[in-house]
């Protein structure tokens, strides 16, 4: 919506495409690590070696793992890749479909 008054206006938030495209790397980078964790866990690898897993409907890792054990999977991949998010610059635009 255009107006005279900035404050009416519509503004548009998000990330500079430099720091948002290096932050989404570090986040397939962790999860792909998180993953990783998860199937070589001797626990999934066994639940897996026992149960048809395909059709599997909610979250294994954490069913299978348990909440603490899930949690210091997240934390460790964390602790090898971080995210980066403070990191992240920020624009804003106006009227961005005017852009």
């Amino acid at each position: 919506m255009k107006n005279a008054e900035f404050d009416k206006s519509i503004y548009y938030v998000d990330w500079t495409h430099k720091t948002g495209a290096e932050f989404q790397k570090n986040m397939t980078a962790m999860n792909q690590r998180i993953n990783q964790l998860f199937f070589q866990h001797p626990k999934i690898l066994k639940y897996i070696s026992e149960h048809d897993v395909a059709k599997y409907e909610g979250n294994l890792a954490w069913d299978v793992l348990g909440q603490s054990e899930y949690v210091r999977i997240l934390q460790q991949a964390q602790k090898e890749i971080p995210i980066k998010s403070e990191k992240l610059e920020y624009e804003a635009r106006i009227n961005l479909h005017d852009v």
